[in-house]
């Protein structure tokens, strides 16, 4: 799915989120594409997730681009970002408002932002908060139904593509 998104969008950089387990195939699918990789920045998610024994309480977010980003030194910070999860009210990997919006504002330089896997439509919401466009693609009936209340509710308009 990353390879067809890539093809499609064709992005200066890439945020993805992924589990630690899948970070080679996500890190090598960035570097195929010509993305280079900046950065393995750790979502601190302050709830350990379910199970026993050791349970992840972290999220990674592969940070990829084709050249050096300009970062905004006023919000730029460590590596670590700790930010309590949603508890998945929405939908099972919904991530908080405050990460998505923090994570735009430290990597401000694209004009469009694109999440090819909106689930609840976290990044929508967080681009109109930053002023910035946002195309988001969500696949499953139940998720943009999902979006398209959320996006109501946040005051947007949005529009629904084929």
């Amino acid at each position: 799915l990353l390879k067809t998104a890539f093809k499609h969008i064709n992005p200066t950089s890439a945020l993805i989120f992924t589990d630690w387990r899948m970070w080679p195939n996500t890190s090598d699918a960035v570097e195929s594409e010509g993305h280079q990789i900046r950065q393995m920045i750790v979502w601190d998610k302050q709830y350990a997730g379910f199970g026993s024994g050791f349970r992840a309480q972290h999220e990674l977010i592969c940070f990829g681009a084709r050249k050096k980003p300009k970062h905004d030194p006023a919000v730029s910070g460590g590596n670590v970002i700790s930010v309590a999860r949603t508890m998945n009210k929405r939908h099972q990997s919904e991530k908080p408002l405050d990460l998505i919006v923090f994570l735009l504002r430290v990597h401000d330089t694209a004009a469009t932002v694109c999440d090819p896997f909106a689930g609840s439509g976290t990044t929508l919401i967080a681009a109109e908060q930053r002023g910035r466009r946002c195309l988001a693609l969500e696949l499953l009936p139940q998720n943009v139904a999902v979006i398209l209340h959320r996006a109501a509710e946040a005051g947007l308009k949005p529009r629904l593509m084929k």
